[in-house]
């Protein structure tokens, strides 16, 4: 009898800890890159410890091949482009293996072992998607209001001193707390509608949570967040009715504290004013005649330039997206590896008439930073994945509309957040980092996952 006990305390640990290391993502991803990689490591290992052990059958989806391929390719494909024949691979021959694109190539398979492990341990229930949309509720409304501390005091609670336009909050100095709370709010927002379901003055509570959070966005001052987190709220509005008066609450609420602050703080003011200039600008911008092409090319021959040359030439996402055309229109069907933009960017700048050309680490869109590094194969690959998992769930899209349930509010935001993550018309990171590539493929993982709902 006491050994069934122990058999049984044991397993209820093992899934406590799985279902911790789940609930920990939204905080890992607060503490630092560090801490999210060992945070995915622990639960991949420990929830294949407890599939082997238990002997549950992993679901293998025919349309699961098309991530097992592109992560495969993907490698491959980089190992050859980083050669050391190549010029790719004389950048890199001071790198450690651990460092090199090669490597780097190889661990993104375990974003394919989150897809596998999600989808089997939710449909056992290990995971409990509610506590993990309350980890979020709790991680952006502490962030909210850590940046908003710090934008009246000048320190938000840690210590960490604002600068300027710019409140990062707990990232201390990194500035991603508006991309942070774009990403993770949405599984903030309609978990409140499970809190406050039955709760009269709800769409009033609702919507002074939902204005903080965007007041939030706006004060750490990140533009494109921004932009993306009140275009989801237009697709909320123009798809679902029974949500329409509380997102028009929210937005009118969030207006009017914009506007004030918009009149009184420069740091709010000059740029919004400078981001409208910008996109004028990039509608009818021109090849710079001051600029001689010589002048460009010599700035591009090393790589090690000052931080305000790297600074100027990383400015305009235009020269950087028409830098990744050029690098996969010389190579459209394979591109050049992982990680290669940063290193062929230059080589493309010196040899090229352009002057309006830029170079940094990754060419701010998902989309060109795809084709630049895997070619139309890697492309359509990820496409065509993405397209069988959206089919999959846009019918309950349709069917929120006449029946409302507790398991749509789960499954709305994470369609919503991955048309967001992938609207092609922004700017972005990196598609490879880990902070990025973690939360796209982690939601997918879940979307994939909640395709079938009782």
């Amino acid at each position: 009898m006491n050994n069934l006990i122990n058999i049984k305390n044991q397993k209820i640990n093992e899934n406590t800890l799985i279902e911790l290391l789940f609930v920990f993502f939204p905080i890992s991803f607060i503490i630092g890159n560090l801490a999210l990689s060992l945070n995915l490591l622990l639960f991949l290992i420990i929830s294949l410890f407890v599939i082997k052990k238990n002997n549950i059958t992993l679901r293998f989806k025919k349309y699961y091949w098309f991530p097992i391929v592109f992560f495969s390719y993907l490698f491959i494909n980089t190992y050859f482009q980083f050669s050391n024949e190549t010029i790719l691979g004389k950048a890199i021959e001071k790198f450690s293996f651990t460092s090199s694109p090669v490597f780097k190539s190889i661990i993104l398979i375990r974003f394919v072992l989150l897809i596998f492990v999600v989808d089997i341990l939710l449909e056992k229930k290990i995971l409990n998607l509610g506590k993990f949309f309350l980890s979020s509720l709790i991680c952006t409304s502490f962030v909210s209001f850590d940046v908003i501390f710090q934008f009246i005091f000048g320190y938000d609670v840690f210590g960490f001193k604002g600068s300027g336009r710019w409140n990062s909050g707990p990232f201390n100095d990194e500035f991603i707390a508006g991309s942070y709370l774009q990403k993770f709010s949405l599984f903030s927002i309609f978990y409140l509608f499970e809190i406050f379901k039955n709760t009269k003055a709800n769409k009033l509570l609702i919507s002074l949570i939902i204005s903080f959070h965007l007041i939030a966005v706006l004060l750490a001052g990140n533009k494109m967040p921004l932009i993306l987190f009140l275009f989801s709220f237009f697709l909320i509005f123009i798809s679902f009715k029974n949500l329409r008066q509380i997102i028009l609450m929210s937005t009118m609420l969030f207006l009017l504290v914009f506007a004030f602050l918009f009149q009184t703080n420069d740091n709010i003011k000059n740029p919004y004013i400078g981001f409208a200039k910008s996109v004028i600008r990039l509608i009818n911008i021109k090849p710079n005649q001051n600029l001689k092409i010589d002048q460009a090319k010599n700035l591009t021959k090393d790589v090690e330039h000052t931080m305000q040359e790297r600074t100027i030439y990383a400015s305009s996402h235009k020269g950087l997206f028409k830098t990744a055309l050029i690098m996969w229109k010389e190579k459209p069907i394979t591109g050049y590896g992982l990680k290669s933009f940063r290193f062929q960017c230059w080589n493309v700048m010196y040899t090229s008439n352009d002057a309006n050309l830029r170079c940094s680490t990754h060419p701010h869109n998902y989309y060109m930073e795809i084709l630049a590094e895997t070619g139309i194969i890697g492309l359509v690959l990820l496409i065509l994945f993405f397209i069988f998992i959206l089919k999959n769930n846009y019918k309950y899209i349709k069917e929120y509309n006449i029946k409302p349930s507790k398991e749509l509010n789960f499954i709305l935001p994470i369609i919503l957040v991955i048309f967001i993550e992938l609207w092609p018309l922004k700017s972005t990171g990196s598609f490879f980092t880990t902070w990025n590539a973690t939360f796209f493929w982690l939601t997918i993982s879940l979307l994939n996952a909640l395709k079938k709902v009782k």
